[in-house]
């Protein structure tokens, strides 16, 4: 895989990590951190004493943590407590104000039934930590039973979480199959959903001819950019039936087709002949 390739996934991986990383004890004081966001939204981070510099936070609408008093934020010292209740558990926190954020102590509870289904579903029984970062992201039920009628191979409960994080949904899952796209790896569809791979994206490479991309060739496509508008600049000046390689390739050098040139006659110069060995000294290393 090329090097950028590698070096994007990575920081996709990184980011989903880092929203979902877990806690290392099960025993220790859980505390949050409460602070406004914004446009009816709330920043909640939690973090064990015993581990302080790992935590797992996420923005919030502001009815979801029920009971929270937004108005508390604005005065220091005023009581808060909130719940955040969602399929995997529910977390139950108290604290006060200070500095126009709310911090406190929370108490977990993991709702056994969800855990249940997930073991019914194929996966193996989440972690406490794992439950956590399910409930902090907001996995559901609805994209396991998606992932199970589609026969995909069942994620690990990291895994979950990261497709819940991604917002990868029973619909997504269910309109890229119909686009044609069926990912080997459960954990693709991460990657394909940060990208912002649709049926759409997908539908006007079809129209230009390019139709059935593996998913590896098609991530690849959309993580430089290509679409379909820069693969028919290429066609309307004769280069036609270019690889995806070579498209990416040209696009992560920024080469246009006006810039490749004709011949003396006018007709254009073959990507195989003249230009290429000048194209490619630049692309190889």
């Amino acid at each position: 895989m090329h090097r950028s390739f590698a070096l994007f996934f990575a920081l996709i991986l990184a980011t989903v990590s880092i929203a979902t990383t877990g806690f290392a004890a099960d025993a220790d004081i859980l505390r949050f951190e409460v602070s406004d966001s914004g446009k009816e939204r709330l920043q909640l981070a939690l973090r064990r004493n015993t581990a302080p510099n790992r935590s797992s936070g996420s923005s919030f609408e502001v009815r979801e943590l029920a009971g929270f008093d937004r108005a508390a934020l604005r005065k220091d010292g005023t009581p808060v407590r909130f719940a955040l209740v969602r399929e995997p558990g529910r977390l139950d926190c108290s604290g006060r104000s200070d500095d126009r954020r709310a911090r406190g102590n929370c108490r977990f509870t993991a709702d056994p039934a969800f855990a249940n289904f997930l073991v019914a579903a194929g996966m193996r029984r989440p972690t406490e930590s794992e439950t956590i970062d399910l409930t902090m992201v907001g996995a559901k039920r609805s994209l396991v039973e998606a992932l199970r009628q589609g026969r995909y191979a069942m994620p690990s409960p990291s895994g979950l979480a990261g497709l819940t994080a991604l917002n990868v949904t029973p619909d997504y899952i269910r309109t890229m199959a119909a686009s044609g796209y069926r990912p080997r790896r459960t954990e693709d569809f991460i990657t394909l959903k940060a990208l912002d791979v649709s049926p759409a994206y997908i539908a006007s490479l079809k129209r230009v001819g390019y139709d059935r991309v593996p998913v590896e060739e098609l991530i690849q496509l959309k993580a430089l950019g290509v679409t379909a508008d820069f693969i028919a600049s290429y066609q309307r000046r004769g280069y036609r039936n270019l690889s995806v390689s070579r498209l990416v390739q040209l696009k992560a050098l920024g080469i246009r087709p006006e810039e490749i040139g004709r011949s003396g006659s006018g007709r254009p110069i073959a990507m195989t002949s003249e230009v290429a060995p000048v194209i490619m000294s630049a692309l190889l290393p």
